[in-house]
């Protein structure tokens, strides 16, 4: 504790425990013992310990130990965080590996499953990382509260999302729209239409139980490609052709056409805002219709697609 700057790896964890002899004293020599307690108190005060920490633990038996992350004793300046082969290392990063650590822990396949897009974000979006690691970090690693944090990744997935579909190869961003078509053909099927719209409007965190997980993972896989694809070409957006909205303005009529033929009570696009079912089976008949295109055509109209939205 003696310098004035301190270094240790972002992962470990630092044990606090009340001042104890190391073997049994008499009673007599108590007062002389609490006096010390009080002067390495006042030592580790003086060096930034938190108050908080010495009285907690000064409640606990000698023997018990209080750990203490490192990243909680960087967030107070107390140490610098490093990696032992990386060096010196910054704090949001260090709470993004923990939030990577504690995700492939946690006892679900498809949450597990979402550790690949963790990563591939802390490789290549530094804004998102220094936005959202410490939230992330509390709701995850602190709280284990699953609900906050399907809210925040979703916020992080809006954010990233546009900006990666405008930029990543054809393949890679075809693919990944696959994904979101099968998921939504997935809860057309099963008649979950509230579901479905919300999926569609990005709020999937709202039906995240209803969902075929097996979807949500494959769609995480796409998700890390697609970032990556991005990042190698600098997150620079491809353009968009000025034919590409009147093909689109084609494939959305046809879409309403199918739902006339279906029997459904549709006379513009406008009509579907006040009907999920409705809704849900054109965003899936349109979306196949693109998919459906040639494979140099495809991308395009959903680049045009994910500008629109």
């Amino acid at each position: 504790m003696a310098p004035k700057q301190r270094f240790a790896d972002w992962n470990m964890d630092f044990g606090f425990h009340a001042t104890s002899a190391i073997t049994n004293l008499p009673s007599i020599y108590e007062e002389g013992l609490s006096s010390l307690g009080e002067e390495s108190d006042n030592y580790l005060i003086s060096r930034g310990i938190p108050k908080e920490i010495l009285s907690i633990e000064n409640n606990n038996e000698h023997n018990d130990l209080k750990y203490v992350p490192a990243i909680k004793l960087a967030q107070l300046n107390l140490i610098n965080l490093v990696d032992e082969q990386d060096g010196p290392m910054i704090l949001e990063y260090a709470m993004w590996r923990s939030v990577e650590d504690a995700t492939e822990l946690i006892d679900n396949q498809t949450m597990k499953s979402m550790v690949v897009v963790l990563k591939a974000i802390r490789k290549t979006s530094p804004d998102i990382v220094k936005k959202y690691a410490a939230e992330l970090y509390t709701a995850i690693y602190q709280q284990q509260d699953s609900e906050k944090s399907k809210a925040i990744a979703n916020a992080i997935f809006s954010e990233l999302l546009p900006g990666a579909m405008n930029s990543a190869d054809d393949a890679v961003l075809f693919e990944y729209f696959k994904s979101n078509v099968s998921q939504i053909s997935y809860l057309k099927n099963m008649e979950q239409w509230d579901a479905c719209i919300n999926y569609i409007n990005g709020n999937a965190e709202e039906s995240f139980n209803i969902l075929s997980h097996e979807q949500i993972a494959k769609e995480y896989e796409s998700i890390e490609k697609l970032v990556y694809s991005a990042a190698a070409k600098e997150w620079t957006p491809q353009p968009v052709p000025s034919w590409v909205e009147e093909k689109a303005n084609t494939l959305i009529e046809d879409a309403i056409k199918d739902l006339i033929e279906q029997g459904m009570d549709i006379k513009s696009i406008e009509d579907l805002e006040t009907n999920n079912k409705a809704m849900c089976t054109y965003m899936e008949s349109f979306f196949a219709a693109i998919i459906a295109e040639d494979k140099d055509v495809a991308p395009v109209l959903i680049r045009w697609l994910n500008s629109q939205t």
